[in-house]
């Protein structure tokens, strides 16, 4: 389940703009919440605001970064993504961050990349708990720089994912869940990075008020409300869409 979605320097978004699901301080309509230990999310939200003011876009940058995040960035379009009403942004990393609910645990997950030269920054994977969060990975091409924080039974399976964290900073166009996704015979211990990556490649639904209507019967027929968080259906009026 998408909680928030944070992007920056992408299109309309100079500095960083939020999207979040969690429903604050209101009590109305608990049937639309879905209540945790830890937290109150809505099963559904829209997005209202007058005409260009942002609503495809944010869209968009979701889309964009799952490409990204399921595909690599090589044969994506780049051209004038950045935010262009500042020159200097062109200059400047676009960053998309989301934090997701799998099972029973909340994720932190993000990148920075080089949208002119198509380079992957950095990126992180942050398990959130009201106890504190807990670093999983991070690392920075820029400064040749990673560390990571999963305790593994064998050696080996510790050796491999720090190899994989190295190896990833010399790959400048692929994030690391990507790229342990692409390599067959992972252990046991990497399913955390496999189940991030399932939920960007199965789970996230972007849909455009051009989508063929059959990728809305195959989300209402799995009856999964978890699955609608972010859509772009339909124009109701000249100050709404969802």
């Amino acid at each position: 389940m998408l909680i928030r979605f944070i992007v920056s320097n992408f299109l309309s978004f100079n500095t960083e703009q939020e999207f979040s699901m969690n429903t604050g301080q209101t009590r109305q309509y608990k049937d639309r919440v879905e209540e945790t230990n830890d937290l109150s999310l809505l099963k559904f939200a829209a997005l209202y605001g007058a005409n260009a003011s942002g609503k495809s876009n944010f869209v968009k940058a979701i889309d964009f970064s799952k490409k990204i995040i399921v595909d690599g960035i090589d044969d994506m379009n780049y051209e004038d993504m950045h935010y262009k009403l500042d020159p200097k942004n062109i200059e400047k990393p676009t960053k998309f961050e989301y934090e997701i609910k799998i099972k029973n645990k909340y994720y932190a997950f993000g990148f920075n990349v080089d949208l002119k030269n198509k380079r992957i920054l950095n990126e992180w994977l942050v398990e959130l708990s009201p106890r504190g969060d807990h670093l999983i990975y991070e690392r920075s091409i820029e400064d040749n720089y990673s560390k990571h924080d999963l305790e593994f039974d064998e050696e080996t399976t510790k050796a491999k994912l720090e190899f994989l964290l190295e190896d990833a900073n010399n790959i400048e166009n692929t994030l690391l869940i990507t790229e342990i996704n692409r390599r067959k015979s992972n252990p046991d211990s990497f399913k955390i990075f496999e189940n991030i990556f399932s939920w960007f490649d199965n789970k996230l639904e972007v849909i455009y008020p051009d989508s063929v209507m059959h990728e809305m019967t195959k989300i209402f027929k799995n009856r999964d409300v978890n699955l609608i968080n972010v859509t772009n259906l339909r124009r109701l009026d000249n100050n709404r869409i969802m």
